[in-house]
């Protein structure tokens, strides 16, 4: 009986016992390991804020180039327009005077070459034929275009009269018959005017385009008449005829 008693009693004493120690280990365990959670979470939220502060550095310096560069391509775009500005006018303007220059001029085409000729005097004679009197003084200057013609056709002349007048009542009889058995009259066009007169006639829009005194004019086919530069929209100014 005694006997019963007293392993009744290790026993009680081994389990409490037991039951102790691995609350205890357990406890133990429990703490280090949230120890050890607690360090690495705090671990990882200063690497975490490490890398959050260097990506937002680096974020906002590169936001701060994006921005200098964004208003160096408007500035480097403000001033390709003022230049490119510039540039329209200066050709504008140099078109115009060359124009100026030329607006007394006459072009003659297929005016036939001769080895002694004397274009001046040759002229007031030719003219003289059509009904026009001429003096050799109204023409200030006459000579061929020095490149030759690849095709074996007369070099053309350029004339240059005195004053507008005097071009006038020269070119008036142009369509004469008997001055187009010696040569074709034509005004003295600049290269840019006779390429905006081109593209004008080969438009499908415009009816008739033409030279007048220094400037170029179309009529379309509604009957309007325009008055165009060589920097002018034609696709704008006519719009949809």
């Amino acid at each position: 009986m005694k006997n019963e008693i007293k392993r009744e009693v290790i026993t009680e004493i081994k389990e409490s016992l037991t039951k102790e120690l691995q609350e205890s280990i357990t406890a133990q365990v429990k703490e280090e390991f949230e120890n050890k959670i607690e360090e690495k979470t705090k671990e990882f939220k200063t690497q975490t804020k490490d890398i959050a502060d260097g990506f937002n550095l680096d974020f906002e310096s590169l936001r701060e180039k994006f921005h200098d560069q964004l208003r160096d391509l408007k500035s480097l775009k403000e001033n390709v327009k003022k230049y490119q500005s510039t540039a329209d006018t200066a050709l504008s303007l140099a078109n115009h005077n060359q124009q100026y220059s030329q607006k007394n001029n006459i072009k003659f085409i297929g005016w036939k070459e001769n080895a002694k000729e004397n274009l001046r005097e040759d002229l007031c004679a030719i003219l003289k034929t059509a009904g026009v009197t001429t003096d050799p003084t109204d023409i200030l200057a006459i000579h061929r275009i020095p490149a030759g013609s690849k095709d074996g056709k007369p070099r053309p002349v350029i004339a240059k009269f005195k004053d507008t007048d005097t071009k006038i009542k020269i070119i008036r009889n142009r369509s004469k018959e008997i001055v187009k058995k010696h040569f074709n009259m034509h005004d003295h066009i600049t290269p840019m005017n006779a390429q905006l007169l081109r593209d004008l006639n080969s438009d499908q829009r415009i009816d008739s385009a033409w030279y007048y005194n220094g400037k170029i004019f179309a009529t379309d086919r509604q009957g309007i008449r325009h008055k165009f530069d060589i920097l002018d929209n034609v696709e704008k100014k006519l719009g949809r005829i």
